[in-house]
């Protein structure tokens, strides 16, 4: 399912893209959860990385794993909430990057192509991939958007996205709405560990 042999970012995505960071928010029951045969958690870091110059990983496991590529930095975190995920990151990165692609673990099938989707704008606001009109994953937030999330309202990841301008991205398919967990074939449990 990876498109990891894809052809070259476009000239909008390159610009935009050195200086957005991925945010993955990894549960301790799903990070090694295996599509393919491979661990969902290295996977998405994988084409985060294909795409991104920084990666981000919100991890909820007592013994998080480390990573030698300077570019994936690994924040313990005691809780798997989505918006304090977003602002475990926007404290690391600050004014560092121009915005984030957030993504759940629990949203495995996330490709190059669907980053690059999210990247196209001018990164002045959210855009959501939606599949014939149903929000799916992964999402980007601009950095001008940082203080909505410090005010941590109520209702979370979605209140945010409630009050601001969302420019929504249709995808062709159904892939950004798969969820582990209601969509078991995606992943093999009996790997899981």
């Amino acid at each position: 399912m990876s498109d990891l042999g894809e052809s070259a970012k476009s000239e909008s995505s390159v610009s935009l893209g050195a200086r957005v960071a991925g945010v993955i928010l990894a549960t301790p029951e799903l990070a090694a959860a295996l599509v393919g045969g491979r661990p969902i958690l290295d996977r998405l870091v994988e084409i985060f990385l294909a795409v991104l110059d920084r990666v981000i990983v919100i991890e909820t496991r007592t013994n998080p794993p480390t990573y030698s590529d300077p570019r994936i930095t690994v924040i313990p975190s005691r809780t798997s909430d989505e918006l304090h995920a977003v602002l475990c990151a926007i404290e690391v990165l600050r004014t560092d990057v121009k915005g984030v692609v957030f993504q759940s673990i629990v949203s495995p099938l996330t490709t190059e192509s669907m980053i690059r989707a999210l990247l196209e704008g001018d990164g002045s606001r959210f855009r959501l991939l939606v599949h014939e009109g149903r929000a799916g994953r992964p999402i980007y937030a601009p950095s001008n958007s940082f203080e909505d999330f410090l005010d941590s309202p109520e209702g979370g990841l979605l209140a945010v996205l409630a009050e601001r301008d969302v420019e929504l991205v249709e995808w062709p398919d159904s892939s950004v709405l798969a969820e582990l967990g209601s969509d078991s074939e995606l992943f093999d449990s009996s790997e899981t560990h």
